[in-house]
């Protein structure tokens, strides 16, 4: 599949230059994050085919999961669960990641990933049947809930201080960026709803 080709060599590329590693290391922490120590102990070439193998299938199974008419965010969220190496899709310079991560009184996020470079990715992850706009082509209340979620969570990280640092190791909110994984792209079918979603993204949480 050409997609998961595009994808398996984005996290490598992304994994290697920053880290100015080999796409062996990048293959290597791929399964090693999927929890395949053996095939991460193969030689070069080997290590590199399981790796692709792996992101070949996890971007298979999203796209089934992402496609089908039964599949709501529980369902997403088991996958990711199953599947660690999935977060590499949505940040291929991840170094580490959290799951079902709460603060104090400030929320809980589906997931916070850490990155290569010091900077960490606050992700909150919803059904793909979601509907996100409505007829007047304004976002819908969920998706605004969904953005709300985040940013909460993040400005929390500044007011408990004490408990950021004891789990992720920084209380900068600064260094945390924001994502929303929500709905379908085939709905940005016209030029106001592309510009609201851009608005959005720009605000703070990438949507």
């Amino acid at each position: 599949s050409n997609d998961a080709d595009v994808a398996w060599y984005r996290v490598a590329r992304d994994q290697s230059s920053m880290m100015e590693s080999s796409l062996d290391r990048a293959a290597t922490r791929i399964l090693k994050e999927q929890g395949d120590v053996r095939a991460s102990r193969r030689g070069s070439a080997a290590r590199r085919a399981a790796a692709a193998k792996t992101i070949l299938e996890i971007t298979e199974g999203i796209r089934s999961l992402v496609e089908s008419e039964e599949t709501g965010e529980p369902q997403l969220l088991r996958f990711f669960k199953e599947n660690p190496c999935a977060a590499f899709l949505l940040r291929p310079t991840l170094l580490r990641q959290w799951r079902e991560v709460p603060l104090q009184d400030f929320g809980q996020l589906d997931f916070v990933v850490s990155d290569v470079t010091g900077r960490f990715l606050a992700i909150e992850i919803e059904s793909p049947r979601q509907k996100l706009f409505s007829s007047k082509d304004e976002l819908l209340r969920p998706v605004h809930h969904a953005i709300d979620q985040v940013e909460t969570w993040v400005k929390g990280i500044s007011k408990a201080p004490h408990a950021a640092r004891v789990r992720f190791g920084t209380d900068d909110a600064e260094s945390i960026d924001q994502l929303v994984v929500v709905g379908r792209s085939a709905e940005l079918c016209n030029d106001a709803r592309v510009r609201r979603w851009r608005d959005w993204s720009h605000k703070g949480a990438e949507l």
